[in-house]
């Protein structure tokens, strides 16, 4: 169950990675004018909204840790 405050956690990219087992292999969604550097904390909205648009490896595990 998520919890209200989800939509206010962030985490580096790589910690993202690492939480839903998706690796960024090519980062378009972190390219442009407006878009923030790769280190830089961002939600899991923000990683959403990323991710779909970059080349991206791996699925989704079910045996990753879950936030609690």
């Amino acid at each position: 169950m998520k919890h209200p405050f989800d939509k206010l956690v962030k985490h580096r990219p790589a910690t993202w990675e690492r939480l839903t087992g998706i690796r960024i292999v090519d980062p378009d969604g972190w390219r442009g004018p407006s878009a923030q550097k790769w280190g830089v904390p961002i939600t899991e909205a923000e990683w959403s909204q990323r991710m779909v648009v970059s080349t991206v490896e791996g699925y989704p595990s079910k045996n990753r840790k879950e936030r609690k």
